[in-house]
């Protein structure tokens, strides 16, 4: 998670600095998403007195990586400074926690802090209604940028389809949108945020980090001021948040972001199956008509669809769709991997060793080297020739 904070706040080195001074609740997150071991170090300056560590006692600890790379992004988030004093003949180094950030966490922990938004009830919906609504809108997502046809996005913001264009997901350039589509759901919001804040303010950082630690099963008043009501509604284009008149609560999908695995089902759910002769079968585990046409759009990218059924599309592989693919960018790797991430997956069978009965202490020595045995991986079954061809068409169509 660490990596996510870092690409969020590292691409607005462009903007005003105090964005790495978190207040309030915003401090929670950025805390909770640095590495473990720098949260190690922060939570031993927490509650000192004087809020400062010598390096000696930094350095002597065994933190498993160097303290300097983790100290290092301690201090570009501005929440350690690092000073050198004159002692007699000695010179020392000593880390300072920053004391808004100090006073800020520690209030957090405590419950002192006021929340950013008055909480006025608990959503009428359940946990799961609530998760389902948020998989619906993220597959608008995907259905924006698997159609070919793109003009059909007016129920989107002006804003939102400015930042997908900027993001180039919405270029003719499919492979950037394939990429997006195959990425982790960290990543894909990750890289949204980034586009979106990166022509906004700082305080817009800020408050998006603020928003990432209310609760999702909360209903919140809406905010004052119209900048904020504005990176509301904006987020609710991309399934991060919801309001209705002067209510607001945010999705599971973006308290996620900074805490934990999604535990939402983003994208299609589906399993496909490739044949050797380069036939395929992708079917859904629902009947969703939603998830049925995002399925034809993203299989038509690549191959072409024979017969389509309610939960069942039949497709081909070609050198024509392939060449058809490269020409948009699409490379063989992307189609690949989109067809292993869905394909049936097997556990690959590896042979055993032949039981020595007579021999008790080569026995032995055969289950002793089986506790360093690595699990075995799982394989998805798709044709080796079928890799191959692809891998061919497209280094077939580079050359002409």
């Amino acid at each position: 998670m660490s990596q996510q904070l870092e690409d969020f706040l590292g691409c607005l080195q462009l903007l005003d600095t105090s964005i790495y001074k978190p207040q309030e609740q915003a401090c929670i997150p950025v805390f909770r998403s640095l590495p473990p071991n720098l949260r190690t170090i922060i939570q031993r300056m927490v509650f000192f007195e004087e809020r400062k560590v010598p390096e000696s006692i930094i350095q002597a600890q065994n933190y498993q990586q160097s303290p300097n790379t983790i100290l290092d992004l301690a201090i570009q988030l501005k929440l350690i400074t690092k000073s050198e004093e004159r002692q007699q003949q000695a010179l020392n180094s000593y880390y300072y926690l920053d004391s808004n950030f100090q006073n800020s966490l520690r209030d957090s922990i405590e419950g002192k802090s006021k929340s950013i938004l008055t909480k006025i009830g608990d959503c009428t919906e359940n946990k799961d209604q609530l998760k389902r609504e948020c998989s619906r809108k993220w597959k608008d997502l995907f259905d924006l940028i698997s159609r070919r046809d793109r003009s059909d996005i007016s129920g989107y913001r002006q804003q939102v389809r400015q930042t997908l264009i900027e993001s180039k997901l919405l270029e003719r350039n499919l492979g950037v949108g394939f990429s997006f589509i195959l990425s982790s759901t960290h990543k894909q919001i990750n890289q949204i945020l980034k586009y979106y804040v990166t022509k906004q303010t700082s305080n817009v950082v800020r408050f998006i980090l603020c928003l990432s630690v209310l609760d999702p099963m909360k209903i919140y008043q809406m905010p004052n001021e119209e900048w904020q009501k504005n990176v509301i509604k904006d987020l609710q284009e991309f399934g991060l948040t919801h309001y209705h008149e002067q209510q607001m609560r945010i999705t599971f999908l973006f308290w996620n972001f900074l805490y934990e695995p999604p535990s939402v089902s983003i994208g299609i759910q589906c399993n496909i199956i490739v044949e050797a002769n380069f036939r395929i079968y992708a079917y859904l585990n629902s009947g969703d008509q939603q998830e049925e046409e995002i399925l034809c759009n993203l299989l038509n990218l690549f191959s072409e669809i024979k017969k389509r059924f309610k939960i069942l599309i039949i497709a081909d592989l070609s050198e024509s769709s392939i060449r058809k693919a490269v020409r948009e960018n699409l490379q063989a790797k992307q189609i690949i991997q989109f067809l292993e991430m869905n394909c049936k997956q097997v556990k690959q069978q590896i042979s055993t060793e032949k039981q020595h009965k007579n021999n008790d202490e080569l026995k032995k020595r055969l289950d002793f080297l089986r506790v360093f045995q690595e699990g075995v991986p799982e394989k998805a079954i798709i044709p080796h020739n079928v890799v191959q061809q692809i891998q061919y068409w497209e280094s077939f169509s580079n050359i002409k």
